[in-house]
């Protein structure tokens, strides 16, 4: 029920009703109509408010699902990033192996080495290995020295190899640290855009129970618009005090609301604020540009293949140039076989 139908109706239960007698009876009819009157003004401000309330509501929602939206994006990139550490993790060699790999080696290089001379006693003569024993001595001939099993330069070059090899096989430890900062970087911007998400949640529940408290209100003047016109055509003035106080709860209910439901808006706004600036603040200090194109010459230059100029505006420049060129080729042709034929057709005339 609008103001307008709202007095339209309070007008024709006056006329309705003042045909009485009394001017106690015209006192009240006109303290009726005016009652009616204020109570349709006061239902159309609650049916504003309600419809402003139910605006704000579905525009606070979408700038949640925007929010909501950029949080699913940096946690997609940051498990994305977290994948590609495990996977650089699984390619590091394990200390342990290169340890184990060490001890061997090193046990087949002992085992490999030349027997050391034996020694003789102080005041003799070293023994040559394969002469005879001295006459009347007894003793047996001096055996030779066991030569060598293998030669421990191919151990000690196996060694270099494999731990070139190994070496080789390790990732990148710069590449490997960037790949770490992304993935904290991308850790941190998905933690602030969940913070943004949520703070939205008390801009939504402020405005959901301010609608339902204007709704309410706004029921008020709609029963007090009833009852009053009930007064109206009974000539009851309890009916009147009835109306005034339903019109007197329902502007009790629109100031509480209006109130509570400014303040609560206006703190959560400003966290709303706050929260996405800090989101957008870490999104802009987390570019790493200069690290990218760095990256992006080495591979030009590793692979030979020229790096591509910026494409931005050329397609524009094309078209433009393409209709400049076509007016001018069309009137300089069009021009030119007119005169060419202007030319052949006089002699002929």
């Amino acid at each position: 029920m609008g103001a307008a139908e709202v007095l339209e109706h309070s007008e024709h239960i006056s006329h309705a009703g003042g045909h009485g007698h009394g001017g106690g009876d015209d006192k009240l009819g006109t303290r009726v109509g005016i009652t009616m009157a204020c109570l349709g003004v006061l239902l159309a401000f609650c049916s504003a408010k309600v419809g402003g309330e139910r605006t704000e509501l579905v525009k606070v929602l979408v700038e949640q699902q925007h929010a909501h939206a950029k949080y699913q994006a940096q946690d997609i990139k940051h498990r994305s990033a977290i994948n590609a550490l495990r996977q650089i993790h699984s390619d590091i060699v394990d200390p342990a192996a290169v340890t184990a790999l060490d001890a061997d080696l090193s046990k087949l290089e002992a085992e490999t080495a030349p027997a050391a001379p034996p020694v003789a006693p102080a005041g003799s003569a070293a023994p040559v290995a394969g002469a005879p024993a001295p006459a009347g001595t007894g003793a047996a001939p001096v055996a030779a020295a066991p030569a060598p099993k293998a030669d421990t330069t191919s151990v000690k070059a196996a060694r270099l190899v494999a731990h070139q090899i190994l070496g080789a096989l390790s990732p990148n430890r710069t590449d490997a640290g960037l790949v770490a900062d992304t993935a904290d970087r991308y850790a941190a911007e998905a933690a602030a855009a969940n913070d943004w998400v949520e703070s939205f949640s008390p801009a939504i529940d402020a405005h959901v129970e301010a609608q339902e408290q204007y709704e309410m209100a706004q029921l008020f003047a709609e029963i007090g618009i009833v009852v009053a016109s009930v007064a109206l055509l009974m000539k009851k003035k309890v009916a009147w005090f009835v109306a005034l106080a339903l019109g007197l709860a329902s502007i009790v209910f629109v100031g509480k609301t209006y109130a509570r439901t400014s303040h609560e808006v206006h703190e959560a706004e400003e966290k709303i604020e706050h929260t996405g600036k800090h989101y957008r603040d870490l999104r802009t200090a987390g570019k790493t540009t200069v690290e990218d194109e760095a990256l992006s010459t080495e591979i030009h230059t590793w692979s030979g293949h020229a790096r591509k100029a910026p494409a931005a505006g050329h397609g524009e420049g094309d078209k433009g140039g393409h209709d400049k060129a076509a007016p001018e080729k069309g009137s300089h042709g069009e021009g030119k076989e007119k005169g060419g034929h202007d030319k052949e057709e006089k002699p002929a005339h």
